[in-house]
């Protein structure tokens, strides 16, 4: 038996659930890559866009293979590492602005809808434990490896 009209709100469900914005989603990916591709995949979960969920994964492994291809680059010519980093950068950039550009309308549509937007709080204090650990084991590597921190 369906509810009565007027005690229906077919936009509960978006009034439930809190997204985080496509500009939370670009920085996030620009300063961190992965807490980025993570908050894109919550949208998408949380909303149950399917589509969206396999684009968010096939742009983190089409980003995870060039940036493989920029490290086998830099191995194999070690004189121009420093311009090679250059297209990790630029791939950095681009997976941050396409996960904006795909995440913008569902998140336009879900405030449309009644829903609202999640605090970046959480996820900014783990961005910055992610980063923590990054450079602190590329210290670790460059100290006990190298015998230097300096590269």
């Amino acid at each position: 038996m369906k509810p009565h009209s007027a005690a229906f709100d077919p936009y509960a469900p978006y009034r439930q659930v809190a997204v985080y914005s496509d500009r939370a989603v670009f920085w996030f990916t620009w300063l961190g890559v992965l807490p980025g591709v993570v908050l894109a995949y919550l949208n998408a979960r949380r909303l149950d866009e399917e589509p969206l969920r396999l684009k968010v994964l096939a742009a983190a492994l089409g980003w995870g293979a060039v940036y493989a291809g920029v490290l086998g680059l830099i191995a194999l010519y070690p004189d121009y590492a420093r311009w090679i980093r250059l297209l990790g950068l630029a791939a950095t950039y681009a997976l941050a602005l396409f996960l904006q550009m795909q995440t913008a309308p569902v998140v336009q549509v879900h405030l449309r809808m009644g829903g609202s937007l999640a605090s970046v709080w959480a996820p900014l204090g783990l961005a910055l434990l992610w980063l923590l650990l990054f450079w602190t084991l590329l210290g670790a590597y460059y100290y006990f490896v190298r015998g230097s921190l300096v590269p």
